[in-house]
């Protein structure tokens, strides 16, 4: 519980108001807080994270993290729980003591490499690229 990347996760009975999500979000200031709404009519959860400075996408230790709360404090007989996210569903399994999550994958997409690009990079990281995506 109390090793790794921290995340707050907040269970809600209806969505609060977005500004008060993300006030919430700020005062816990961890990278991440998670804030889920239980969906009875399909058996699962809204899923939304909020960082100190606003939504995202996707946050998958924020996920783990409110796997092991609906599965440990609020439904301790389930194995699984799926989440609706803005990336999709996803779905958490406990196995054992251990937790997993599947995790979209996404296209990578060349970067053209202009002679600007590779002289920031190069600046940046010290070596010039081979190709970036």
């Amino acid at each position: 519980i109390f090793g790794g990347n921290p995340a707050a996760v907040c269970v809600c009975e209806r969505w609060l108001d977005d500004a008060l999500l993300q006030k919430i979000a700020s005062e816990h200031n961890l990278s991440e807080t998670a804030f889920c709404v239980p969906q009875p009519k399909n058996a699962t959860y809204q899923l939304r994270w909020f960082t100190p400075a606003g939504e995202i996408d996707l946050c998958g230790h924020a996920t783990l993290a409110t796997g092991f709360i609906v599965m440990n404090f609020i439904d301790s007989a389930a194995q699984q729980v799926a989440f609706e996210t803005k990336s999709g569903i996803l779905q958490v399994r406990k196995m054992g003591d251990k937790y997993e999550i599947d995790l979209p994958s996404f296209a990578l997409n060349p970067l053209a490499l202009t002679k600007e690009r590779i002289e920031q990079i190069y600046a940046a990281i010290g070596f010039a690229p081979i190709e970036a995506y």
